[in-house]
């Protein structure tokens, strides 16, 4: 910080100097030469005192079971990706803007996804969902996949056997095999051998009609 006011003090006190002596008709040398120094560790600063905490702060909340403390990170996170100017920041912004209007909005008419959210956010997680998914297809076997009673019954275990899991249990998993199409293959081979053959045949009629 005293590194940071010093240049500041530096930057400032040349722009006076600059202005006084082109009031009284002097031309001082253009350029302030301490302003580079100064923009640089504006955003060192910058770096090391917001975006790095910001970032950090956001994802030990992520996984957590605080949602006040979450919500307030959540803000901070949207504040970075506003003071960025890339293309790809600007999308996230925008999403997350929305979103934090949305969540203005169901708190002011207080619903119920207000109370879920406080009771345990990370149930709106994507890796949770994906996590929840891999499990439900281990263990509900291929043949009853379409049957939606069926499949319900296993999505309300997914939890216990997620746990059973992390446990060190040894439960049945159903393996998912990617066959490869046989059929296709085979009109593959049967292409490729007639097509030599044709071959074969047309250099055969060619020899024949040389030598005979």
């Amino acid at each position: 910080m005293s590194a940071m006011t010093t240049l500041k003090d530096e930057v400032l006190s040349w722009e006076l100097s600059f202005m006084l002596d082109r009031r009284l008709g002097k031309d001082p040398e253009k350029g302030n030469p301490q302003l580079p120094f100064y923009v640089h560790i504006v955003n060192l600063y910058h770096l090391f005192e917001f975006c790095i905490p910001c970032i950090q702060d956001y994802g030990s909340t992520l996984k957590g079971n605080d949602w006040p403390r979450f919500h307030k990170c959540y803000k901070r996170m949207l504040l970075f990706y506003i003071s960025c100017s890339t293309k790809g920041a600007s999308d996230y912004a925008r999403s997350m803007f929305m979103f934090d209007h949305l969540l203005r909005y169901w708190i002011r008419l207080g619903l119920s996804i207000m109370e879920l959210f406080n009771w345990n956010h990370t149930i709106f997680s994507e890796e949770g969902g994906e996590i929840a998914l891999s499990v439900l297809s281990h263990s509900q076997p291929p043949t009853n996949r379409s049957d939606l009673k069926n499949t319900q019954e296993y999505w309300l275990l997914t939890r216990q056997r997620y746990l059973a899991v992390r446990r060190g249990e040894d439960l049945p998993r159903h393996k998912k095999h990617r066959v490869a199409g046989t059929l296709p293959h085979f009109y593959s081979l049967i292409s490729f051998f007639s097509y030599h053959s044709s071959i074969l045949l047309n250099f055969q009629i060619k020899l024949d009609f040389i030598y005979f």
